[in-house]
């Protein structure tokens, strides 16, 4: 069995982790499997990207191609938008190399366009990181609803008309995916509910398979050894904020991170707790805080992130959507509690105050209260660990994962062999 995964890069940003992270499960269970990206990171065998240098240079630049008409015409110049209109030739790519079963993933930034997925011929497997496979162009829809009609009058696109931008990518969705066949996979329960509710993909067969890690490399680790080996402070308490871009990404929750300082100090943390930043960024995007600040910086080393995440005693998810983010499983698997708003999928990873904390969405206070909360008992912070280490065994196994969706893939090429 050959499986291609379809993903726009191969280790940038959390869908491509996840999907690099199952590329390696079904490899080491045996699986045949081979990635197709427009963008490679690792370069690694089975990776296969642009090999010539046009290719390539068209390839770099097709996320700002595929954003042209919005820079256009949208007064906000946001880039959480793809329209997926430029020519692609990802299907014959696809096509040399004979899969059985193609994996669709994160298709944004000018990778995929909606068109192209009939012309893959095999039985399709969609695994939603996102939103953009049931909206009119957006990754992330908000309070917005209108995915359940027909887009249009976009608030993304800030947009008062009903035949704008995102209609005309909903139209194009349809008339592609009309008659086509798609076997959707949600990480979690939250996202399959909503694909469910779409008027693109409410027809579609639609699972639901968490994504995992590998719980030998991400695991408890004594903690001063690895605040040593990371050269941390070992007297602080170290709370924990991960995201790609994190100051420039809205929905990341990057914004809730000053007043959350403000309130821990408040609670009395202010000479006993540092903040750490993993992802880009510097002090210039936060000039004054209450607590010291550490940017980590951006780390594509899974070992490092292992590491760093042992070595904290909090992860803080202050995200305003989010879908099942691998930080917290991360976390989870290093026995580190989790303080996050309650959205999205994250309910369903954190049992409140049983191996984290739930806070009201957009709830600063809230959250520092969570924080707090996990930290002031040593008796109740050893119980929180355990939990948490357990909830990543009993749910976020790797392999576990890539069983479930070789079982899934084996049972739609029987499927086609009956048909």
């Amino acid at each position: 069995m050959r499986i291609i995964l379809l993903n726009t890069s191969d280790l940038e940003g959390g869908a491509a982790r996840a999907v690099y992270r199952l590329h390696q499960g079904f490899r080491s269970l045996g699986i045949d499997s081979q990635m197709v990206v427009q963008r490679s990171i690792t370069h690694q065998r089975y990776i296969h990207a642009p090999q010539s240098k046009l290719d390539r240079g068209i390839s770099a630049l097709r996320p700002s191609i595929d954003q042209l008409p919005q820079w256009l015409f949208a007064p906000s110049g946001m880039t959480e938008y793809s329209m997926g209109w430029f020519p692609d030739r990802v299907a014959s790519r696809v096509w040399a190399l004979k899969p059985d079963i193609v994996h669709l993933n994160f298709l944004g930034k000018g990778f995929v366009r909606p068109e192209t997925l009939p012309r893959f011929h095999r039985p399709l497997v969609w695994t939603l990181h996102d939103e953009w496979a049931y909206t009119g162009g957006c990754y992330h829809a908000g309070s917005c609803e209108r995915y359940k009609a027909s887009c249009g009058v976009c608030p993304k696109l800030e947009s008062r008309h009903e035949n704008d931008f995102s209609r005309w990518v909903w139209q194009r969705k349809q008339r592609a995916w009309h008659n086509l066949s798609i076997t959707l996979v949600c990480p979690s329960r939250w996202l399959a509910e909503r694909a469910g509710r779409s008027s693109l993909l409410s027809g579609q067969d639609v699972r639901v398979i968490a994504n995992g890690v590998d719980l030998e490399r991400f695991k408890p680790l004594d903690r001063q050894t690895a605040r040593q080996w990371l050269n941390l402070p070992q007297e602080k308490r170290l709370i924990l904020f991960s995201a790609v871009r994190a100051a420039q990404n809205p929905y990341k929750g990057f914004q809730f991170l000053p007043e959350l300082l403000q309130r821990l100090s408040d609670l009395g943390w202010q000479e006993r707790m540092e903040l750490l930043i993993l992802g880009e960024g510097d002090a210039q995007d936060f000039p004054e805080a209450a607590l010291p600040v550490r940017w980590f910086g951006h780390v594509q080393d899974e070992i490092t992130v292992a590491l760093l995440n042992a070595a904290v005693d909090v992860l803080v998810v202050p995200s305003l959507q989010d879908n099942l983010p691998n930080t917290v499983i991360e976390a989870l698997a290093c026995g580190t509690p989790c303080a996050a708003f309650r959205v999205g999928g994250i309910p369903e990873m954190l049992d409140h105050q049983e191996n984290g904390y739930l806070a009201a969405l957009g709830d600063a206070s809230d959250l520092a209260a969570g924080v707090h909360w996990i930290l002031e008992d040593p008796v109740r912070y050893g119980h929180l660990t355990l939990q948490a280490r357990q909830t990543a065994e009993g749910r976020y196994d790797l392999f576990q994962q890539a069983r479930q969706y070789a079982s899934l893939f084996e049972e739609l090429i029987l499927r086609q062999k009956h048909a």
